[in-house]
């Protein structure tokens, strides 16, 4: 079973190192989160969702980029190459 984060998870981790997110971005680590967490079985939950919280800041910070719009993507949990974070890059 995999592990769930909410919405309040993750604004507590971004909190705890210093990143405020926007609603968009929080939505982008929740549709992320599964994917990153399977990509990596041994790391923490916070420590998954913090990484996904950088990964977020570097979006925001790049004016040629933007953060992927989840609605036109999906994972089906078998780690080719449909799964959210193989489309980030």
């Amino acid at each position: 079973m995999a592990n769930i984060v909410i919405k309040e998870d993750i604004i507590e981790v971004a909190n705890s190192v210093g990143i405020t997110l926007t609603d968009k971005e929080i939505e982008w680590v929740l549709a992320c989160y599964e994917d990153a967490q399977r990509q990596d079985p041994s790391g923490t939950w916070d420590l998954v969702v913090e990484d996904l919280c950088h990964q977020a800041v570097e979006f925001r910070n790049d004016p040629d980029d933007d953060i992927p719009d989840i609605s036109h993507f999906h994972s089906d949990g078998d780690g080719d190459d449909d799964t959210l974070l193989n489309f980030m890059g």
